[in-house]
């Protein structure tokens, strides 16, 4: 059984509790840029984890925090990525990841909070977690290269019309900006060649890649397998070690029994 929160349904909300799937129609987004965290942490000084979509359009396109020349550059700055983390159908996972990066102290820690937000709301990144990176991570070290994810996107092609309509062209921006994603993102160091790496993934961050999956409404059965921490490249093994660690923390309680799972994390909420 899997709780967001107990004590939420006795509280005045601040964000409407509703279902916040994550997304599953694959896009070309990589072709224009990565990441974006260079984007993203610039903003976040300025904006407030309740309201920070609306306040990271009016850092962007009114007070022009980014510094782009004209309002029409503006407004394309702030699609791209809002579609990366500033979600307008899912006002709590934005919340949190922005609460979440504003506390952590880490870069690298807050990297891999934006990683986990990118698989949610990028179908692509989530495809290539699970059916690549989450490979390489479990082999020997390993250099990948354009080429590499090129490869994987031909692969892909086979059996998702999107991807087979791309141009080459299109497909070696992809593959470039990927690689550049997981670079900035933590799991790779490089510049042509990225030498992939796994980082270590705090408790903090399984527990916002908990809240993505509960607040997709997904059952509690698939919490510790989800593929999700496996495009993380985390193992199951390594998923319940954070959750034991956020139970001493006093921040879930959590138990296997029989084979059955509960986990409910407790502690203060964001909801209406």
């Amino acid at each position: 059984m899997i709780k967001p929160g107990s004590s939420a349904k006795h509280r005045k909300q601040k964000v409407k509790s509703s279902v916040e799937p994550r997304q599953t129609t694959v896009t070309a987004r990589l072709s224009g840029q990565g990441a974006m965290l260079e984007e993203l942490r610039t903003v976040l000084p300025v904006i407030r984890p309740l309201s920070a979509r609306d306040d990271a359009r009016r850092a962007i396109v009114q007070e022009n925090v980014l510094r782009r020349p004209s309002v029409t550059s503006r407004r394309k700055i702030f699609e791209k990525l809002s579609v990366r983390y500033f979600q307008v159908d899912a006002p709590l996972a934005v919340a949190r990841l922005v609460q979440g990066i504003q506390t952590v102290q880490e870069p690298l820690q807050s990297g891999l909070l934006a990683y986990t937000m990118l698989l949610w709301n990028d179908a692509l990144v989530f495809l290539l977690g699970c059916e690549w990176l989450a490979l390489k991570l479990a082999g020997p070290p390993y250099n990948a290269e354009t080429a590499d994810i090129e490869a994987e996107l031909g692969r892909l092609s086979e059996r998702i019309l999107q991807v087979r309509k791309w141009a080459l062209a299109t497909r070696r921006k992809v593959a470039t900006n990927y690689l550049n994603l997981l670079r900035d993102c933590g799991y790779a160091t490089g510049t042509a060649r990225k030498r992939l790496r796994r980082p270590f993934i705090a408790p903090d961050v399984v527990l916002f890649g908990a809240q993505l999956i509960v607040g997709g409404g997904e059952p509690a059965s698939r919490i510790l397998e989800h593929a999700l921490f496996m495009a993380m490249g985390l193992s199951i093994e390594e998923v319940i070690g954070a959750f034991t660690e956020l139970r001493k923390q006093g921040r879930v309680d959590f138990a296997i029994q029989g084979g059955m799972m509960h986990l409910t994390i407790l502690g203060k909420v964001i909801s209406r």
